[in-house]
């Protein structure tokens, strides 16, 4: 059987959308545009906001929080010394930060002329700490006068808040057309006010071949997030181009699929007006043939609700088989939703979808 994801509620009317940053010439709308090769990205470093412009650290029992100020820091150079001078405001220390870039490393090692404390698992502003973000963890690290970086940060993590206006319920969400590494995380977090110390939701979203998706129990949140941590990835930067978060729809029969009749070429001639031909390479994506034999009514109203809201044209997310995630499609819906109803069954419906993947 597989599974229906038509409808976002990330880009319905009214939504504000907040990112953490967004590179010039990459704003958050193209995030929500149907294109993949729309993308919206960060910029390159390290962006400084609400959720990690804290350091907390303590010298001889005496609590400190070193607060950075808000913006981008482009090269490890420059968030390092920023960091190291908020840290020697609050206390006297001779905190010294210099960034380990050699053989192509991104480690933060922070030293002082005395042995302090560095409270990234118990300090009071553990929820909007940088610690992650210069490549260290979420421990406490006591009974030095120097501590490495755990593992290498290009960048800092990303974050985009949306505030849907009022609570609505939310069974899926996927992202595609990415730039995320192998152990680069996304996950979504959803929750009544825009407080993300404990969110209700915290969904991790699976790696599914090159995409990123999760199912889980239907939810109902005003705030929904979306929270990128690859900082490992030298790319130095976070690019998305596609990001829906909705319910989807799953008939409780199997669905029939194959390829549709005709083959289309790969490629197109397409003359000069002096009449010279040339080729035009397409490119080539999945196209789907797919009949759902033996609907009951409530699908057959569900599937309706799928064909008013994406109508012809319109793009959605398909799960082919929910025991591989990896065979999910974006796809775009190449007829109208109609469903006939069986007249060897008068209490069933039979619909055709054409489906096409959406390449470009």
């Amino acid at each position: 059987m597989g599974r229906y994801a038509y409808q976002s509620v990330l880009d319905a009317p009214g939504v504000i959308a907040t990112p953490s940053a967004a590179q010039a010439g990459f704003p958050l709308r193209r995030l929500l545009d149907s294109m993949p090769s729309l993308e919206w990205r960060t910029p390159v470093g390290w962006t400084i906001g609400a959720n990690n412009d804290r350091l907390d650290f303590e010298r001889s029992s005496v609590p400190y929080a070193a607060v950075l100020d808000h913006g981008t820091y482009a090269t490890p150079a420059e968030i390092a010394d920023h960091v190291e001078a908020r840290m020697n405001a609050e206390d006297a220390n001779s905190y010294n930060i210099v960034p380990n870039t050699t053989s192509g490393q991104s480690k933060f090692p922070i030293t002082g002329s005395a042995t302090f404390e560095l409270r990234f698992g118990t300090g009071a502003n553990k929820e909007r700490s940088i610690a992650l973000d210069l490549g260290h963890s979420e421990v406490d690290k006591t009974g030095a006068d120097n501590y490495a970086s755990n593992t290498d940060a290009y960048h800092s993590r990303a974050w985009v808040v949306f505030d849907l206006l009022a609570a609505v319920s939310i069974a899926s969400a996927f992202l595609d057309a990415h730039n995320l590494s192998a152990g680069g995380v996304a996950r979504l977090q959803g929750n009544a006010t825009d407080a993300w110390t404990a969110p209700s939701l915290d969904q991790v979203l699976a790696v599914a071949g090159d995409k990123r998706l999760a199912y889980f129990a239907a939810v109902a949140h005003r705030y929904l997030r979306l929270v990128v941590d690859d900082r490992a990835n030298d790319d130095a930067f976070t690019s998305i181009g596609i990001l829906r978060a909705g319910p989807y729809l799953e008939p409780a029969r199997a669905q029939s699929y194959g390829e549709p009749q005709g083959r289309i070429g790969p490629t197109e001639l397409v003359r000069a007006v002096q009449g010279a031909g040339y080729q035009v390479r397409r490119q080539q994506g999945g196209r789907w043939s797919i009949l759902q034999e033996t609907l009951d009514e409530a699908e057959r109203d569900a599937f309706a609700a799928l064909g008013d809201e994406v109508r012809l044209g319109g793009v959605l997310m398909w799960t082919r088989s929910l025991a591989d995630l990896a065979d999910t499609h974006y796809v775009r819906l190449l007829n109208h939703v109609t469903p006939e109803r069986r007249p060897d069954a008068p209490d069933y419906w039979r619909l055709a979808l054409e489906l096409e993947e959406v390449l470009g």
